[in-house]
C-alpha cells in the first residue's frame, strides 16, 4: 500500500507584515491560507503541520484567526509538530534561547490545538551535531530532516530511520516537483508523473513543503494540483499517516546525521558573515528585558538555505540592532 506522510510548515515571516512586492498579507490570506484550510476540511485526510506562535500573531494582527479556527475544528485530522516559536534555527549557535523557544511553541500547540507534539521540525530543516540531542532532551521522539545530501546517499530517500530518535527524511524530488514546478503543474501528465513515482515506492514517502507553496505568490495551479493529488490518493486507497503513526514502526536503517538544511549544504552559512554578525551581537546583548524582542525580531533572521533577502528584511535587521544594544547598555 502507498503510504504518504504529508507535512506543511506554515510560515509568513514576521518582518513581512506589510505589503511588500508579492508579500502582501491580505493576498496570502485570501489566496493561500484560507483556501488551504477549507480544502483540508473538505478532503478529510490526515496531514501533519507546523503552525507557530508567529503565525498566530500574524493572523491575529491581520484579523484572520478564522483560518486557524478551521484547523482547530478539524481536531485529530491534523497532527501538529513541535518547533521553535519564532522560526529560530535549532542549532548550537542559538542554544541559549532554544529551551524557551521550544517550550513556548509546545505550550502554544497544547493550549490552542489541544495536542502534545511528539515529532520536532527544526526550522529550515537546519541541523547541526546538537539538533537531535536538543529535540530528544525536549521530549520529542521523532525529527524531520532533509532527505537530500549530505544526510543520505541520494535524493530519493523514503522510509523511517533510526538514530537517537526516529528520523523522518523528506523526499526532495517529489516535494520539489510540487513546490517549484518547472511548468506549473498545468497538465494531467505532470500530476501523473508524481503519482507514478509515489506508487513505485514501497516505503513511506514524506512530502514536506512551506505551506505558502500552495497559492498566493507561488503558481496558483499548485493549489489545484494539491487538491487533485489528495483526491487521487483517496480514490486509490493510499494511506495518509501522521508522524506519530510511525514512531513505533520498523526502521529501515540507522543514519549518522550531518549538518545540513532542507535544500542543501549547511556550509552556505559561511557565505553570510553579515547575518552571522547580527546574531552574535544580538545574543551578546540579550537581557531579561529585551529577550522577547530579540527572539521575535532579530534571531529569526538567518536562513541558511538562501543567499539573499529582501530590502525590507535587511532594514528590520539593521533597526533591530540599535534598540537591543541600547537596552543592554542601560542595564
Amino acid at each position: 500500500m502507498t503510504t504518504i506522510i504529508w507535512f506543511e510548515h506554515m510560515y509568513q515571516p514576521a518582518w513581512n507584515n506589510n505589503a511588500y512586492g508579492t508579500w502582501d498579507p491580505q493576498r496570502m490570506i485570501q489566496e493561500c491560507y484560507r483556501p488551504n484550510a477549507k480544502l483540508m476540511k473538505k478532503l478529510g485526510v490526515k496531514i501533519n503541520m507546523n503552525i507557530t506562535q508567529t503565525m498566530y500573531d500574524f493572523f491575529k494582527e491581520n484579523h484572520a484567526l478564522d483560518v486557524l479556527e478551521i484547523y482547530k475544528e478539524l481536531g485529530a485530522q491534523i497532527e501538529y509538530v513541535g518547533s521553535t516559536a519564532h522560526h529560530i534555527l535549532a542549532i548550537d549557535q542559538f542554544a541559549r534561547v532554544l529551551p524557551a523557544e521550544i517550550e513556548q511553541q509546545h505550550t502554544f500547540i497544547e493550549h490552542y490545538f489541544g495536542q502534545s507534539p511528539t515529532t520536532f521540525f527544526p526550522p529550515e530543516m537546519a541541523i547541526d551535531n546538537t539538533t537531535e540531542t536538543t529535540a530528544k532532551n525536549a521530549g520529542y521522539k521523532g525529527l524531520i530532516v532533509s532527505g537530500g545530501k549530505p544526510n543520505f546517499a541520494t535524493y530519493e530517500t523514503t522510509g523511517v530511520f533510526e538514530n537517537q530518535i526516529k528520523i523522518f527524511p523528506h523526499h526532495n524530488n517529489l516535494s520539489g516537483q510540487f513546490a517549484f514546478p518547472v511548468n506549473g503543474f498545468s497538465s494531467d501528465h505532470d500530476l501523473q508523473r508524481v503519482i507514478d513515482t509515489v506508487e513505485q515506492c514501497t516505503l513511506p514517502v514524506l512530502f514536506a513543503f512551506d505551506h505558502e507553496s500552495f497559492g498566493g505568490y507561488h503558481n496558483p495551479n499548485v493549489l489545484a494540483m494539491k487538491k487533485r493529488f489528495f483526491e487521487t490518493g483517496k480514490e486509490r486507497g493510499w494511506n495518509f499517516v501522521h508522524f506519530s503513526d510511525l514512531l513505533d514502526s520498523k526502521s529501515y536503517g540507522r543514519v549518522t546525521l550531518q549538518p545540513t538544511t532542507w535544500v542543501g549544504s549547511y556550509g552556505k552559512w559561511d557565505k553570510m558573515p553579515e547575518r552571522s554578525a547580527v546574531i552574535t551581537k544580538a545574543l551578546a546583548s540579550m537581557t531579561m528585558h529585551n529577550q522577547q524582542y530579540l527572539r521575535k525580531w532579530v534571531l529569526p533572521s538567518c536562513h541558511l538555505h538562501v543567499d539573499y533577502a529582501t530590502d525590507l528584511f535587511w532594514n528590520y535587521v539593521r533597526k533591530a540592532q540599535i534598540p537591543a544594544l541600547t537596552v543592554n547598555a542601560q542595564d
